[in-house]
């Protein structure tokens, strides 16, 4: 066995800013698992919706002007009886849209958002309470 002469008065504590970052694996799988992700039916439109959601912001995929809307169009012209028919495999077409890399600048943009506003408020909850 290895003896090792540690001298605990001069431990160290690892910082939170050198926290690991969450790889574009975790930040998918954090879109996929969020019950905001989902697909939609749209009775009266006939349409099938995608919704990806990543924390609580839901975002639209395609343009890079608009990341808010949540509503983006995966197929048209759908009957209520062919989306009943198909929901699963709409389901595994939604996953992988997100595991094909299209949202991964959207994911780590909404990443790097949600982390600084909780840096932010961090800071403010702190310097509140040295008041």
């Amino acid at each position: 066995m290895l003896k090792l002469n540690i001298d605990y008065s001069t431990a160290v504590i690892i910082s939170d800013a050198q926290k690991r970052k969450a790889t574009i694996e975790e930040l998918r799988e954090k879109c996929i698992s969020n019950a905001k992700t989902q697909v939609v039916y749209h009775a009266n439109s006939k349409r099938v919706i995608f919704r990806f959601a990543f924390a609580t912001t839901l975002f639209k995929a395609q343009t890079a002007n608009n990341i808010e809307s949540a509503n983006i169009v995966a197929d048209s012209n759908v009957s209520a009886e062919q989306y009943a028919k198909n929901k699963s495999a709409y389901k595994q077409a939604l996953i992988s849209e997100i595991n094909s890399g299209s949202l991964d600048k959207f994911l780590q943009t909404q990443s790097n958002l949600i982390s600084t506003r909780l840096t932010k408020a961090h800071a403010k909850r702190n310097a509140a309470k040295q008041h």
